[in-house]
């Protein structure tokens, strides 16, 4: 887990536990809550697919962040050789201007 998400636990572990006190709430009907939920199938599997969900969320941001990674090196790979592939051909163009320049020119008679 990282910082903020412990920080979210324990602040809302704190704000249910100081409502819980200032409505007056027993504790041990909280705890006894707490603990028909935690035996009800329906909490543990809704329980357990939020922590693979949370997981899987995780594991897809950083992939998502490793493909757009990669993704912007291959497209500044490829703008970098295209423009040396533009250089290249504009130095070949010059140099015809200059052959062409060349060629035109009238024979002295």
């Amino acid at each position: 887990m990282d910082g903020d998400t412990k920080k979210s636990i324990g602040l809302a572990a704190g704000v249910s536990t100081g409502v819980g006190f200032l409505w007056g709430v027993d504790p041990e009907l909280v705890k006894h809550f707490l603990s028909e939920t935690a035996q009800s199938q329906i909490a543990q599997a809704g329980f357990f697919f939020t922590m693979a969900a949370w997981l899987h969320a995780g594991r897809v941001k950083k992939e998502i962040g490793r493909n757009f990674e990669a993704l912007t090196a291959a497209l500044n790979s490829m703008a970098t050789a295209l423009r040396k592939d533009l250089d290249g051909h504009r130095e070949i163009l010059a140099n015809h201007g200059t052959r062409l320049d060349n060629l035109e020119k009238p024979k002295p008679e």
